[in-house]
């Protein structure tokens, strides 16, 4: 299986949080040296950007933000960063499922630009490189895999294509 990582699961993997567990479970059942892992840019800023709430609320010596660094860098030493924002068609799928987003969640645009740009690199994915059992791997319930069918059916017009990409979310536990 091939997994399109969002934020949510990096944090989950580095973070001891209320989604860990689901998280360590998932990685025992689909490990990272038999299946694939990727993200994209937005993945890696998006963590970045949270670390520095985390530094401040919690200090860069603590025991937490150092458990945070030590499995974020073993993350990234498996996943792999895939981006396609130089593709000709990322602008049309990224504007189709934001409006989606927009419309299904009544959140404000500017809120989800990032799912929107997250989504885009991995549905891109899904079509050019043809992963075999493609997914999508988020621990956002409500605003992605909730409007699954939504998201499919825009990307899938707005490439003119049928767009083949399951949803994976976590729960927390």
């Amino acid at each position: 299986m091939e997994f399109f990582c969002d934020t949510g699961i990096l944090i989950a993997y580095s973070l001891p949080d209320s989604f860990s567990r689901s998280c360590s479970m998932h990685f025992q059942k689909y490990p990272h040296t038999s299946n694939k892992y990727f993200y994209c840019l937005e993945v890696k800023k998006e963590f970045d950007h949270k670390k520095i709430d985390r530094i401040k609320r919690v200090g860069l010596r603590s025991r937490i933000e150092r458990t945070i660094e030590l499995q974020s860098k073993e993350f990234f030493t498996f996943a792999i960063e895939k981006n396609y924002h130089n593709d000709s068609k990322f602008n049309t799928v990224k504007k189709s499922i934001h409006n989606e987003l927009s419309d299904k969640t009544g959140k404000p645009y500017e809120i989800l630009e990032n799912d929107a740009r997250i989504l885009s690199n991995s549905i891109l994915w899904a079509v050019k490189d043809n992963p075999i059992m493609p997914y999508f791997f988020t621990t956002d319930y409500n605003d992605i895999v909730k409007n699954k069918e939504f998201i499919l059916i825009a990307a899938s017009k707005a490439l003119a294509i049928k767009v083949i990409l399951e949803f994976m979310g976590l729960t927390s536990s």
